[in-house]
């Protein structure tokens, strides 16, 4: 990359960004008579991970004006380096992905333009805005079951898209290998070790034989993808506050946020649709429901070869594997929390869904 075109990036990265019009104009394909006048920025906000800002931009041609809305993510003010950076800069290498690969279309919002630089922990991505039409979900959507049904469409819409991707031609991602497997595994072991060490004593003995027969189950399921069957790509933190819904509703979900994505059993992410702010109302009925309607539309978007009850299993499997969720929260961050509630809700539907029978 030339100094100029880096130029452009460190000024919209900067404290107070910059915008260069000729640059937005190429991104965003405008038409040959058409030009950028202007950009406001609407607001900006600060996540754990990334400094976001929401630009208006408008374009003039004869009669051809109008205004474009842009999600912009880049790195926050302070020093580069830190493990949300890190996650940003991972995130970045998702959507760059995709642009590799721009023949598959998931659910997700367009992408403009990706900058990132692992060296320097410096990233930006230019996505399309569907604030204005889409919304993450209210309190009160949660109590609609409606709600996790079209979470559940979306996951599956998303996860058809790169069914087997290792047969569809998508460039840039090596094949798991037996190698790595194994040292997720010694990995994982190690570091519930060390999350016991610290907050074992926070939970009863029954809890504790859980997380070990948790790793277990991980452990099977990790050795399952060795196959390379019925595999895609995941989010990787698809909790519902990662989707947005339509506002009108009657279209689509979107699936945000990637800086956790990965590949492997689609149903990984339906696990961590349901492993948090799930209704009790639902948690005895719906995950059956949940997971047939997952796999109605995997089929309904061409994924053939993959039983219900085999989905149904493989589910069960991950939220069994969602009880190492606070333990790599722990080895991530460090961060010091009342980890009661979390486990709680983990062990909640580990029980319901009788994964202890899955030994």
């Amino acid at each position: 990359m030339n100094s100029q075109i880096y130029q452009i990036y460190k000024d919209m990265m900067s404290p107070d960004p910059v915008f260069d019009f000729d640059y937005l104009a190429y991104i965003m394909q405008l038409g040959y008579d058409q030009s950028v006048t202007g950009v406001d920025v609407i607001k900006v906000e600060q996540s754990n991970t990334a400094l976001n800002l929401y630009i208006e931009v408008m374009a003039d041609g004869g009669n051809n004006a109008e205004k474009r809305h842009l999600f912009i993510k880049t790195v926050k003010g302070h020093m580069p380096g830190d493990v949300y950076n890190a996650l940003s800069v991972r995130e970045a290498g998702f959507y760059s992905l995709l642009r590799q690969n721009n023949s598959f279309q998931p659910p997700v919002p367009v992408c403009y333009d990706v900058f990132v630089s692992e060296e320097k922990n410096e990233f930006l991505i230019a996505l399309e805005d569907i604030s204005q039409t889409h919304a993450k979900p209210s309190e009160k959507q949660l109590e609609d079951k409606n709600t996790w049904f079209l979470c559940a469409e979306c996951l599956a819409g998303f996860h058809a898209v790169f069914w087997n991707y290792h047969e569809k031609g998508l460039y840039g991602l090596p094949l798991i290998t037996s190698s790595q497997i194994e040292n997720d595994m010694v990995s994982n072991d190690w570091q519930l070790q060390q999350f016991m060490s610290h907050a074992g004593g926070c939970f009863d003995e029954k809890t504790r034989s859980i997380f070990n027969n948790a790793l277990k189950i991980s452990n099977a399921a990790r050795r399952q993808l060795l196959d390379c069957n019925n595999m895609t790509l995941t989010n990787g933190d698809s909790h519902v506050y990662n989707f947005m819904l339509p506002r009108n509703k009657t279209g689509e979900a979107a699936l945000v946020d990637f800086q956790f994505w990965n590949t492997g059993k689609g149903v990984a992410d339906l696990a961590h649709l349901t492993r948090s702010s799930f209704p009790d109302t639902y948690k005895k009925s719906l995950h059956r429901p949940l997971v047939e309607h997952y796999h109605k539309t995997l089929v309904e978007r061409g994924v053939t070869n993959y039983p219900l009850e085999e989905c149904y299993r493989d589910y069960r499997m991950q939220v069994a594997a969602m009880l190492l969720l606070p333990v790599w929260q722990y080895s991530l961050f460090g961060n010091e929390q009342d980890w009661n509630n979390m486990v709680k809700e983990l062990v909640d539907n580990y029980n319901i869904l009788n994964c202890e029978d899955l030994l």
